[in-house]
């Protein structure tokens, strides 16, 4: 298993490297239900990754990932973050954000970990640094990108995400399209 492993203002690194199987997860879906990543089983999926919906650049990213989302209905774009599930559902709703999926990984306290995303200095100390990892049908990691938990650009995410999906569309039956 190739695995980048260093540590970044704080950050512990463990991050999965495409080729590898992406680690195990269990997470809140909106209703609070619980999600694993074998119930993902046979889709191609887009992780955003961010530390909070309440944190203006990585709410805007569930916003652009909507649109993108849209126009490629045969990838299943699954946000993830520590907020609860209701906040969450409710943020989307209130936004109209019917095309992406969400989740939290609040009861799961060692997802941050095993994707390598855990800040653990700072005021962030404790959330997850923000991704996007993409998985094939059969789990396999075929793209992810870090991002600095600090400071973002907009263009970094919306770029992070275009290429996400032009990885995903290099796999068997899929076209995507990457304009927002």
């Amino acid at each position: 298993m190739s695995i980048a492993s260093h540590k970044v203002d704080g950050l512990a690194c463990k991050f999965p490297n495409a080729g590898t199987q992406a680690p195990c997860f269990i997470l809140a879906d909106n209703s609070n239900t619980d999600i694993s990543l074998s119930d993902l089983e046979g889709k191609n999926i887009l992780l955003n990754i961010i530390p909070s919906i309440h944190i203006a650049e990585w709410a805007q990213s569930l916003r652009d990932l909507n649109l993108l989302a849209g126009r490629n209905k045969h990838i299943h774009c699954l946000c993830l973050s520590a907020d609860l599930p209701f906040a969450i559902e409710q943020f989307c709703q209130k936004e109209g954000l019917d095309y992406i999926h969400t989740a939290s990984f609040f009861r799961d306290p060692v997802f941050t970990e095993n994707y390598g995303l855990q800040i653990n200095t700072g005021a962030l100390k404790g959330m997850s640094a923000p991704a996007v990892i993409c998985l094939n049908t059969e789990g396999t990691i075929i793209y992810s990108r870090k991002f600095p938990h600090d400071n973002l650009l907009h263009d970094d995410k919306l770029n992070g995400f275009r290429e996400a999906i032009k990885a995903l569309s290099l796999q068997p039956n899929v076209q995507a399209e990457f304009t927002v």
